[in-house]
């Protein structure tokens, strides 16, 4: 279940606001790989 509320918050993050994801992504530097993953087609 955490791993969806993550993903749902670093949408919302994303879609208000670029920036703030940026920043929560270099805090979370383990998670990075994932994102990226996912924004990739």
């Amino acid at each position: 279940m955490d791993i969806v509320i993550r993903i749902i918050v670093l949408i919302l993050l994303f879609t208000f606001d670029p920036f703030v994801l940026s920043l929560f992504v270099k805090k979370q530097k383990p998670f990075q790989e994932k994102i990226v993953e996912t924004l990739q087609p």
